[in-house]
């Protein structure tokens, strides 16, 4: 069980994979829409604890879902390839859709909380509102579909 406040990043990880999915139903829409999260965070808190602190809090983030989803852990071993962010994920056979949503949904989680915790709630919030402003409030007691900056 999550405490409120992993909920909440749990809850904006599905917002933001939402978001970035529209439309798309397929798994390699799924899997598009995470690494388009992945980048656009990617690219505002690099400004704020470089490129290098990224990669680290998403590795962090990866290993830590990875306890309640393996095909994460085996997707981090292969080859680079053209997915930066994200690797080879949505790829994997036999893999159900909805296993590999929520297994995303967990890393997005994942370094949204890490964020907060290295670089505070203010700063983690702005950075995720730079990126989506339409993006739920977060508060202390989960999401608040209202807007407040």
């Amino acid at each position: 069980m999550r405490a409120s406040g992993a909920d909440a990043h749990h809850d904006l990880a599905a917002w933001a994979l939402a978001t970035e999915m529209g439309d798309g139903r397929e798994l390699k829409d799924l899997h598009m829409a995470a690494e388009r999260a992945c980048q656009k965070l990617c690219q505002r808190l690099s400004t704020l604890v470089t490129a290098e602190g990224y990669r680290a809090l998403l590795a962090r983030a990866m290993q830590v879902a990875a306890v309640e989803f393996p095909f994460l852990d085996e997707s981090s071993k292969g080859p680079p390839t053209s997915s930066p962010c994200l690797g080879d994920i949505a790829t994997s056979d036999g893999i159900l859709k909805a296993t590999v949503h929520d297994g995303l949904t967990a890393v997005l989680a994942g370094v949204i909380g890490l964020s907060i915790t290295f670089i505070g709630e203010g700063l983690t919030v702005r950075a995720v509102r730079e990126v989506w402003p339409d993006a739920p409030a977060i508060g202390p007691d989960g999401l608040r579909q209202e807007n407040q900056q």
